[in-house]
């Protein structure tokens, strides 16, 4: 069956997910699987489930009202309710009945089975019947319960499925003819195959085989699937299905701005797009969260679309999909909203618990994001303007002018990166160094590119051999934390508290679920200042005068502890113990932790507190410090021929990492994105490099592989920099046989703010987004002659011009341990 369509548009969306995950973590302890052969094959890391008293009709219900509230209409104004779903609540009464009742319906309602293309085949009757001019507004829902009818024992289908609604409110524009360059769904194209009847079926509980004890007993009620012809049929029928569409209004793959497949796997989705030619960026994917939610996988993937910023007005949107025994469905397009009518943020109508809001604070997080996927095959274009005080005529009809244009291209931030992954945005920075305590005067004192190495103030070292260091003066701890509690916790945890509230506050107002939220902080040493201070008063003044909070204050873990309990969040809390690279390797596993699906924002960054008289001594006594103690400006010098030692440094830095997704779907500014990762271990000596540089490469081009980047897309690197003979010329060394003699423009920031330890990482991914940002590489400070061993572009004197292309940041830590981050722009 084909055809096309006069004006009809899709003017809201909404979505409800039940709030209990399913992730392949619970699945590995009751089947024989695993998370890794999970997620190569499906590409799936968790599903939703329904819970007690959750049904098919009630997450269609809360979908609906979502979708009628963003679309500004009221249930009176719906005249048509289809509710396309395979999983009813009963055999009778039909589930939109009960949907109906729940959405205070009166309308016409019906249900209809065409499994996982039933969202579309909902759309095209829906917009069938409202082009007839008999209704000016109809509900399209998509809802399935699929894990009720999966057999929890059978690993070839428990894995695969999860539960979900969706919805679309519909509306007829007026004395409207079918064109393409108009708004709505402009054609489809619909097909069967019933030889395939067999290949995903639940064989019992019908007229055929009706439900008895023997049905029961043989499990008939449970879904049975061949996974392998599924696979080769829906790759076949979903692509020639699309081109079908597209042909019926003179289009091709190349106009499409936004594919949203069925969410099957990940594989099937890779090949029809690749068999219809449209790049992944044009793809949107949500299989990894919620599984295949059958009819619902297209409706939820609209709303997040929308949601996230993925679909934009004036986009050309394909839907696809296909149920098991043929059915097919491609609906050609619905076009964008009005473009002069600003999309507002759409709450979410269910799936996590919802937390606080937080208001300029570090007091709350953010709600979980959503991302597009599944569907039938088919075009949809986001339809008619939202809103209006007035009666229908004059909501429809007045705004639909603006939205009659020809189609425009959009290239639009994708919330999946290069590797299908949810991509990793930075929204919020907070820093607390000797360069600065806030973004603007670090940013500056970095461009000014002199270095703030001075005596050390605040402690007797008349006696040591170290009298210089990069301190952070004037912070003051009582303006973050009560006085009772800042006296219990070590310096290192008060800046690094300071610098992560920073952060949180810089990210802006978020709704968030505690449970969703992470922390990951990174350090070198941890509380040795009170450690120091507390063994003199035991020798001192005996044991009875050792303070209770010593351990506490003494223990690595206590940063990240403290931001833990004073945000209360309590999702993942790690601390990263790596030396130096300790704050590169925060960032990077905060950003896992988004992609993997851990949590939804993750607070990312080190802190160090180590002038104190035992670590002076140690470090100086292991030749690690500049002995030009009493020239203290000029003692750090990065990849200088008369660079001795670093100048040692305190400081935390914190970033805020979140889901692009999510992130655009509050409209929160988006600084950069983590795009790449890389760690490993020189395995070679506990405090020098390799002098081959060979593990630095390594990790670098780990990153770069995990980023899919190639080296000439890299435009400036932040080197470790820290002042070292042995460091400087094996970091060196490592960015030579990586770019070769095309190595970009190189930056080391520790000649201004000294070497900050395990918070050297974090302040210096801070810095490479700042880069970013404002187009410009810093100076190194002091570097006054380039030693001729070393063969790289230092950036010296001025800060220098860098083009809009992705950082790389490197950090290397005593022991062998190697981070790379690979830090893109914000569009």
């Amino acid at each position: 069956m084909t055809g096309a369509l006069p004006q009809v548009m899709a003017a809201g969306c909404g979505m409800a997910v039940p709030d209990v995950r399913l992730t392949n973590r619970d699945l590995e302890a009751q089947l024989d699987t695993d998370d890794r052969w999970i997620v190569e094959r499906c590409g799936i890391r968790e599903r939703r489930v329904a819970g007690p008293g959750e049904t098919t009709s009630t997450l269609a219900i809360e979908a609906g009202a979502a979708a009628i509230k963003d679309a500004g209409l009221s249930p009176g104004d719906i005249e048509l309710l289809v509710l396309a779903t395979a999983t009813p609540d009963q055999p009778l009464p039909g589930a939109a009945a009960l949907v109906a009742e729940g959405l205070g319906l009166t309308c016409g309602t019906f249900d209809l089975g065409a499994a996982c293309a039933g969202f579309t085949y909902a759309v095209v009757v829906g917009a069938s019947i409202l082009a007839t001019g008999g209704e000016r507004a109809a509900l399209v829902i998509g809802a399935d319960t699929f894990t009720r009818i999966v057999d929890p024992a059978d690993r070839n289908t428990a894995v695969l499925f999860g539960d979900g609604a969706g919805a679309t409110a519909l509306v007829a524009a007026e004395d409207a003819s079918p064109s393409a360059d108009a708004p709505g769904v402009l054609a489809w194209d619909l097909g069967s195959d019933g030889t395939g009847y067999s290949l995903l079926e639940v064989p019992a509980g019908g007229s055929q085989r009706p439900t008895n004890a023997e049905t029961v007993a043989a499990g008939g009620h449970w879904v049975r699937m061949d996974g392998r012809e599924l696979f080769r049929r829906a790759v076949r029928v979903m692509a020639d299905s699309g081109r079908a569409a597209l042909d019926k209004v003179g289009m091709s793959p190349a106009d499409v701005d936004l594919f949203v497949p069925h969410q099957a796997n990940i594989r099937i989705i890779d090949a029809c797009a690749s068999r219809l030619g449209i790049d992944a960026d044009r793809v949107a994917v949500n299989v990894d969260r919620y599984g295949n939610t059958s009819a619902a996988s297209v409706a939820l993937a609209l709303s997040e679309a929308a949601d996230g910023g993925q679909l934009r007005d004036g986009d050309i949107v394909l839907l696809g999909g296909i149920r098991s025994y043929g059915t097919n469905g491609e609906n050609r397009d619905l076009r964008s909203r009005d473009p002069a009518r600003r999309r507002r943020p759409r709450r979410r109508a269910r799936g996590g618990r919802r937390g606080g809001e937080v208001q300029g604070g570090p007091r709350r997080g953010q709600p979980r994001p959503r991302r597009a996927g599944d569907g039938a095959r088919g075009a949809v274009r986001h339809l008619g303007p939202r809103g209006g005080a007035g009666g229908r005529p004059d909501r429809w009809a007045g705004g639909l002018a603006g939205v009659g244009q020809a189609v425009s291209a959009h290239v639009t931030p994708q919330p999946v990166d290069a590797r299908g992954r949810p991509r990793v945005a930075i929204t919020g920075m907070g820093v607390k160094t000797p360069a600065g305590q806030d973004l603007p005067a670090f940013w500056a004192g970095l461009l000014a590119g002199r270095s703030v190495a001075a005596p050390i103030s605040g402690l007797d070292v008349s006696d040591l051999p170290v009298r210089i260091a990069c301190q952070v003066h004037g912070f003051d701890p009582a303006r973050y934390l009560d006085a009772k509690e800042a006296r219990r916790v070590d310096r290192v945890a008060q800046l690094g508290f300071a610098a992560a509230a920073d952060a949180l506050e810089d990210a802006g107002s978020m709704a968030v679920d505690p449970a969703r939220c992470a922390i990951v902080a990174g350090t070198g040493i941890g509380g040795l200042g009170t450690q120091e201070q507390q063994e003199r008063i035991f020798f001192d003044r005996g044991a009875s005068r050792v303070s209770p909070f010593l351990v506490p204050m003494m223990m690595p873990n206590a940063t990240a502890a403290l931001i833990s309990m004073e945000l209360g969040w309590t999702g993942p809390n790690t601390c990263v113990a790596t030396a130096c690279a300790a704050g590169a390797h925060a960032v990077g596993e905060g950003a896992r932790l988004i992609r993997d699906g851990s949590a939804d924002v993750v607070l990312a960054g080190g802190s160090e507190a180590p002038i104190s008289p035992i670590a002076l001594v140690a470090f100086s006594r292991m030749g690690a410090l500049s002995n030009r103690q009493d020239d203290p400006e000029r003692a750090s010098r990065p990849f200088d021929i008369e660079r001795d030692g670093f100048v040692i440094g305190e400081g935390a830095a914190f970033t805020v990492l979140e889901r692009w997704d999510q992130a655009a779907s509050r409209g929160a500014r988006i600084w950069g994105e983590v795009a790449g990762y890389g760690r490993n271990a020189d395995a070679y000596h506990v405090t020098a490099p390799s002098p081959s540089g060979g593990g630095a490469a390594s990790c670098i081009e780990m990153a770069l592989q995990d980023a899919a980047l190639q080296p000439t897309d890299i435009g400036h690197v932040n080197a470790h920099g820290t002042s070292t003979p042995l460091n400087d010329a094996a970091e060196a060394e490592a960015i030579v046989k990586v770019f070769g003699g095309q190595a970009p423009a190189v930056t080391s920031i520790k000649g201004v703010t000294g070497h900050l330890i395990g918070a050297a990482g974090a302040a210096e991914a801070v810095a490479s987004v700042l880069a970013l940002r404002n187009g410009l590489a810093p100076p190194t400070a002091n570097h006054e002659h380039t030693d001729p061993a070393i063969a790289i572009d230092v950036v010296a004197d001025q800060p220098r011009t860098i083009p809009s292309r992705p950082v790389l940041s490197t950090s290397f830590g005593f022991g062998g341990h190697n981070a790379a981050l690979i830090l893109s722009p914000a569009p």
